[in-house]
This record gives C-alpha cells, structure tokens and sequence, in this order.
C-alpha cells in the first residue's frame, strides 16, 4: 500500500488532485475507509451557503461554506475538494467563473465543477462555465435534495454495489 502525499505548504496547484492510493490498491479492512474529500459550497450569499452547507452533511457529505475567494484559495491548498458549487457571481458579477478557471488550470485531473445563478444565465455566461471545467449550471433557488442528487453524479459517492436483500 502507498504512503499518503502530504500536500506542502506552498502548494503547487498540479499537485492538488494526486492521493495516496492508486485506484487499483486494496483497502485494509483493518483500517478505517479514507476521510471523504470536502465539497466547496461558494455562494454570494454565505449564509444560503452555511444552510446548504448544513443540510447537505445531514446526508453524509463532508461540505464547507467558504466566504471569500481569500479562504476558497487557502482552503484549496490546504486540502482539495471532491467538487465545488460555485455562484458565478462569487465576489463579483462573473468573479466565480473567473475564479474557477484559475483554480483549475494546470491541474491533470478537473475538480468537478457545479455553477449556480439566481438568474437565468445568457448563452455567453453558460459558455463561460464550461470553458472553466463546470459540469452542470443551476439557476434559480438550490435545494438540497437536488444539489445531493449532482454532486453525487459528480463525485460518484454513491456506493457501487447495491445493497441485497434476500427473502427466503
């Protein structure tokens, strides 16, 4: 089995999507399954986003609601997120796309990105999301029983084998 990769202080942005296990290691059942990755909740609205962030645990989900691009950066580094939700108007009308696109260039492996409007989003501002590796684009309000739905998609959380029952 392979050591985890500690992420070094300062964090090159190439590094971000590498882990200790390759996809082919066994897990020890001895041990206890690997801490879940976080999901990234930034919205214009931070307590909307503590909310989300909130109900979204109660399924299991390991979600932080960050408050500024400052704090998404640090935290990116620090440790990288299974998926991110992101306003495209984070800090700033277009900002959040802006912001995207930085954090993903240079990476081998795109962090799955869901982008969030209030409004309905013109073609530009669509294509703008895709342009900066988002996945899916929501518009309106964002509920939880939906948002667990596309980050699951994204991040294939669910379990990959069914549960069975067996009635004799």
């Amino acid at each position: 089995m392979s050591k985890a990769v500690e992420p070094s202080p300062q964090c090159p942005v190439q590094q971000l999507t590498r882990n200790g296990l390759r996809k082919d290691d066994p897990l020890d059942p001895l041990l206890p399954p690997p801490p879940r990755k976080p999901v990234y909740i930034l919205l214009q609205d931070h307590e909307r986003a503590q909310r989300l962030a909130q109900q979204l645990e109660f399924f299991g989900l390991v979600v932080q609601a960050l408050p500024n691009a400052t704090a998404f950066l640090a935290s990116i580094c620090e440790y990288p997120p299974s998926a991110i939700i992101m306003d495209v108007d984070f800090t700033g009308t277009g900002q959040g796309l802006q912001l995207a696109a930085q954090v993903q260039q240079g990476l081998a492996r795109h962090i799955p990105l869901l982008f969030f409007s209030h409004h309905e989003a013109d073609t530009p501002t669509r294509l703008a999301a895709v342009r900066a590796g988002g996945k899916d684009f929501l518009t309106g309000s964002l509920e939880a029983s939906s948002l667990l739905e596309k980050v699951e998609l994204l991040t294939n959380a669910t379990p990959h084998d069914p549960l069975r029952v067996l009635i004799i």
